[in-house]
């Protein structure tokens, strides 16, 4: 069971505005609510997922997030609440020219895939995690002649894991390209350039480069 609403607002010439939340409620029963091959318990459960949509286009600033609230409650006395959300802001410092993108996310993740998993929070396996990601990238964009451009970013990058066993890390990502992008004049050439790094807590950390 669900419902689902939206609003656009402001005049034309300004932003637009569209804010869509929905609930969804429900109840079902398992015959295995921890996922085990053996000593499997059955539980009636029941949920609500309240969620909601946002996204404001404006001249210069870009606004999206979505977010989700998982509760779910078990034989009518446990709980388990979790949260998810996506959002992603992208805004023209100088016209034409200079970006910057910052965006964050609140999703889950197996812990260990040897173990038995689900790919959502309904069954009891204790075998997932919350993830934490935020990326701040500014880029520069220059066009030349007709129909080319060069692009430059930099991306820098964190994801924290509520779980101990998971490693935590900072990941940077710098690129720069040159071109032609539009196939109407007949010839296009691209020369690309990406370097990766990224650190663990723990583990060896990664490097990459490709030209």
């Amino acid at each position: 069971m669900g419902f689902a609403s939206s609003i656009l607002a402001l005049p034309a010439a300004a932003a637009t505005l569209e804010f869509a939340p929905e609930v969804e409620v429900g109840t079902g029963y398992t015959d295995n609510i921890r996922l085990t091959s053996d000593d499997e318990e059955d539980e009636w459960l029941g949920w609500v997922r309240p969620s909601f949509v946002f996204a404001r286009d404006a001249d210069r600033l870009d606004l999206a997030a979505q977010y989700a609230l998982d509760a779910f409650l078990y034989g009518g006395t446990d709980t388990n609440l979790s949260h998810r959300f996506n959002a992603d802001a992208n805004g023209e410092l100088i016209r034409d020219t200079f970006f910057l993108n910052v965006s964050g996310s609140r999703t889950q993740g197996i812990v260990d895939p040897e173990r038995s998993y689900s790919f959502s929070n309904l069954p009891r396996s204790g075998n997932r995690t919350d993830i934490t990601q935020l990326n701040v990238r500014p880029y520069l964009q220059q066009r030349f002649g007709e129909d080319g451009l060069v692009n430059v970013s930099y991306q820098h990058g964190r994801i924290w894991y509520d779980d101990n066993e998971a490693q935590d890390s900072k990941r940077h990502v710098a690129s720069a390209n040159i071109g032609t992008w539009d196939g109407d004049s007949g010839l296009t050439w691209r020369a690309n350039y990406n370097y990766t790094k990224v650190e663990y807590d723990v583990s060896q950390e990664f490097e990459e480069q490709i030209a």
